[in-house]
């Protein structure tokens, strides 16, 4: 395959990533909505945190597609590097504000509603994550794509922090509504 081949193949990996994101944080948002689950809002937050990490790494690989000219002759493709940096400072910002979140959750526990389909909602979620992780993966490693890497690994770390969603609705579940702030801290940190 050529370079211009692998870019493409790497634009297509972020374009469905960033739509399957999309669909995963709609449906984790309504669900926390409805049933009054901040575990489940805050990790609905941070998936549509990492729809913008995806963006900017199908962004940069599009960049990457240009040919070169006389401003940059040797081509965009390092324009990707830029983008990896970009997502290295969204999962930062992200923790911060999921902390922020958790800490309030801890002082005013709520009562989840519809438990049974948050912690099927979170588990779906945990699957679909993990998914996107290998899907990214094998792609980025196949192309050499750096940014496409950094994003999978973001997903890899995303993997548990929707498994400590499950936990603490879990916990919730068996009468412990802290878990749900707790929860939201772990995620953060």
């Amino acid at each position: 395959m050529t370079a211009q081949d692998n870019l493409k193949l790497g634009v297509k990996a972020s374009k469905n990533a960033t739509l399957a994101l999309a669909f995963l944080a709609f449906l984790k948002g309504v669900v926390g909505i409805y049933s009054g689950s901040t575990v489940l809002l805050a990790d609905a937050v941070h998936t549509g945190l990492d729809i913008f990490a995806t963006l900017a790494v199908w962004s940069g690989l599009k960049i990457s597609l240009k040919s070169s000219g006389e401003r940059f002759p040797y081509g965009y493709y390092k324009a990707e590097n830029i983008v990896a940096l970009f997502v290295s400072l969204l999962i930062l910002l992200s923790g911060v504000e999921l902390l922020r979140e958790g800490f309030a959750g801890v002082k005013t526990p709520l009562k989840i509603e519809f438990q049974g389909l948050v912690l099927v909602t979170a588990a779906f979620s945990v699957l679909m994550i993990y998914v996107l992780y290998i899907y990214k993966r094998n792609v980025g490693t196949r192309i050499n794509s750096q940014a496409l890497i950094a994003d999978a690994r973001h997903s890899y770390t995303d993997v548990f922090s929707s498994m400590i969603v499950v936990v603490a609705i879990l916990g919730s579940m068996l009468g412990v509504p802290e878990l749900e702030g707790l929860g939201v801290i772990v995620i953060s940190f």
